[in-house]
């Protein structure tokens, strides 16, 4: 008996069934995923009792013009790599992103375009989050990149960020093991920050988000 006869007969065998039935479970994730990545995100000033539970809300941190003269100071005590401990607000990190971290070109090529950074200082959580664009299947679509998180130890290499939540649109990254890292290291790659400062930054002995203040110790 031929298989096209069998198949009539007995329909698909076992093998088929659990095949099709991953592919769709798969077809359907990956369906979920690029759903919450585009469904868009409420920015908001100051969260909400109201709040609901099914939106993904960004709040930006603040910005203030005078900060840009106390974050030069500061700025110069960690290129110096000089000795204490320096507190640093969320107004200091924004003047600093806008005045010298600038976003790749709109035109970039790569997957993820991250727009101009913003931090935010809450609860003993540094958050960082920039509006981006999302080249996906020969389309691009804006999206909001946010993730809260605190600092932990390397080797040699200044403290590293490690975000408790990231969100993609309204994707929550963080709930796929190893997908925050790897989307904190791509978005590293991406974006350029100043090679004086990070030179600065590998010679931390610590770093810390305390309230909201973000404490470096340096050497």
């Amino acid at each position: 008996m031929d298989t096209s006869h069998h198949r009539a007969l007995h329909g698909p065998g076992l093998i088929e069934i659990v095949l099709g039935a991953t592919l769709s479970l798969a077809l359907g994730v990956v369906l979920a995923a690029v759903w919450l990545v585009l469904k868009p995100v409420e920015t908001v000033k100051e969260p909400s009792e109201e709040s609901n539970a099914s939106v993904v809300y960004f709040i930006p941190g603040e910005t203030s013009a005078a900060s840009g003269r106390t974050w030069m100071r500061k700025r110069q005590v960690l290129v110096e790599a000089q000795t204490g401990d320096l507190a640093v607000f969320e107004q200091e990190l924004n003047a600093w992103a806008a005045a010298a971290i600038k976003p790749p070109a709109p035109d970039s090529l790569d997957t993820v375009v991250p727009g101009q950074i913003n931090f935010r200082i809450r609860d003993s959580l540094l958050q960082i989050a920039a509006p981006a664009t999302l080249n996906l299947l020969g389309l691009s679509h804006p999206v909001v990149i946010q993730a809260r998180g605190t600092f932990a130890p390397s080797n040699g290499n200044g403290p590293i960020y490690r975000p408790k939540e990231l969100f993609v649109g309204s994707l929550a990254v963080h709930r796929v093991p190893g997908l925050s890292e790897w989307m904190v290291s791509y978005l590293t790659r991406v974006q350029s920050f100043p090679e004086d400062v990070m030179t600065g930054w590998k010679k931390l002995a610590s770093a810390s988000v305390d309230g909201e203040v973000v404490t470096l110790k340096l050497p």
